[in-house]
Protein backbone atom coordinates (compact mmCIF):
# COMPACT_ATOMS: atom_id res chain seq x y z
CA UNK A 1 0.00 0.00 0.00
CA UNK A 2 1.17 3.13 -1.26
CA UNK A 3 1.60 6.10 2.00
CA UNK A 4 -0.91 8.33 0.05
CA UNK A 5 -3.20 5.25 -0.20
CA UNK A 6 -2.41 4.50 3.73
CA UNK A 7 -2.57 7.74 5.10
CA UNK A 8 -6.17 8.45 2.96
CA UNK A 9 -7.53 5.08 4.87
CA UNK A 10 -6.42 5.63 7.97
CA UNK A 11 -7.41 9.18 8.75
CA UNK A 12 -9.75 9.53 5.97
CA UNK A 13 -7.71 12.13 4.23
CA UNK A 14 -6.70 15.48 6.01
CA UNK A 15 -8.12 18.78 6.19
CA UNK A 16 -9.65 21.83 7.97
CA UNK A 17 -11.57 24.20 7.65
CA UNK A 18 -10.23 27.77 7.75
CA UNK A 19 -12.77 30.88 7.05
CA UNK A 20 -15.40 28.37 5.91
CA UNK A 21 -12.74 26.96 3.00
CA UNK A 22 -11.85 23.40 3.29
CA UNK A 23 -7.98 22.66 3.15
CA UNK A 24 -6.49 19.80 2.08
CA UNK A 25 -3.19 18.64 3.33
CA UNK A 26 -0.76 17.81 -0.05
CA UNK A 27 2.74 16.75 1.37
CA UNK A 28 5.44 17.21 -0.69
CA UNK A 29 5.87 16.14 -4.29
CA UNK A 30 8.78 13.13 -4.51
CA UNK A 31 10.68 14.96 -6.52
CA UNK A 32 11.48 17.91 -3.51
CA UNK A 33 12.38 15.68 -1.17
CA UNK A 34 16.30 15.99 -1.34
CA UNK A 35 16.99 13.63 1.84
CA UNK A 36 15.74 10.08 2.73
CA UNK A 37 16.94 8.92 6.00
CA UNK A 38 16.08 5.15 6.91
CA UNK A 39 14.40 5.00 10.81
CA UNK A 40 13.03 1.31 10.75
CA UNK A 41 14.75 0.48 13.55
CA UNK A 42 13.34 3.25 15.60
CA UNK A 43 9.94 2.31 14.54
CA UNK A 44 9.38 0.40 18.28
CA UNK A 45 9.80 4.34 19.90
CA UNK A 46 7.73 5.55 17.20
CA UNK A 47 5.53 3.14 18.92
CA UNK A 48 5.46 3.78 22.30
CA UNK A 49 5.83 7.96 21.16
CA UNK A 50 2.20 7.95 19.67
CA UNK A 51 0.82 5.94 22.37
CA UNK A 52 1.76 9.17 24.86
CA UNK A 53 -0.43 11.02 22.97
CA UNK A 54 -3.46 9.37 23.41
CA UNK A 55 -5.47 12.08 23.99
CA UNK A 56 -4.87 13.74 20.69
CA UNK A 57 -5.38 10.28 18.61
CA UNK A 58 -9.31 10.18 19.05
CA UNK A 59 -9.91 11.70 15.89
CA UNK A 60 -7.42 9.88 14.04
CA UNK A 61 -9.74 6.73 14.01
CA UNK A 62 -6.97 2.97 13.63
CA UNK A 63 -4.11 4.82 14.06
CA UNK A 64 -4.03 4.68 17.48
CA UNK A 65 -4.46 1.08 17.67
CA UNK A 66 -1.91 0.17 15.22
CA UNK A 67 1.30 -1.82 15.93
CA UNK A 68 4.82 -0.84 15.50
CA UNK A 69 5.30 -2.62 12.28
CA UNK A 70 1.97 -1.59 10.87
CA UNK A 71 2.82 2.46 11.87
CA UNK A 72 6.01 1.56 9.50
CA UNK A 73 4.53 2.30 6.68
CA UNK A 74 4.28 6.20 8.21
CA UNK A 75 7.39 6.19 9.81
CA UNK A 76 9.73 3.77 7.70
CA UNK A 77 11.39 6.64 6.15
CA UNK A 78 11.58 9.87 7.22
CA UNK A 79 11.76 12.68 4.43
CA UNK A 80 13.13 16.11 4.54
CA UNK A 81 13.74 19.24 1.77
CA UNK A 82 17.10 20.52 2.26
CA UNK A 83 16.56 24.59 1.26
CA UNK A 84 20.07 25.14 0.18
CA UNK A 85 22.21 22.29 -0.22
CA UNK A 86 26.70 22.78 -0.76
CA UNK A 87 26.31 18.62 -0.79
CA UNK A 88 25.24 17.92 -4.11
CA UNK A 89 23.07 20.42 -5.72
CA UNK A 90 20.08 18.42 -5.83
CA UNK A 91 21.72 15.90 -7.83
CA UNK A 92 20.94 12.45 -5.98
CA UNK A 93 19.14 12.52 -2.92
CA UNK A 94 21.05 12.71 0.30
CA UNK A 95 20.51 9.62 3.26
CA UNK A 96 22.44 11.44 5.86
CA UNK A 97 21.06 14.70 7.22
CA UNK A 98 24.45 15.71 8.09
CA UNK A 99 26.24 14.68 4.61
CA UNK A 100 29.17 17.62 3.85
CA UNK A 101 28.97 18.64 7.64
CA UNK A 102 31.96 16.14 8.81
Amino acid sequence: MSMVNATIETFGGISMDVDGVTRHQIGWPDWEITTRVDTEKFLEQVHQAVQCHNSQLPGYGPFAEMSASDLGIFYRVGTFYRAFSLVNGGRKVETDLFEGLR
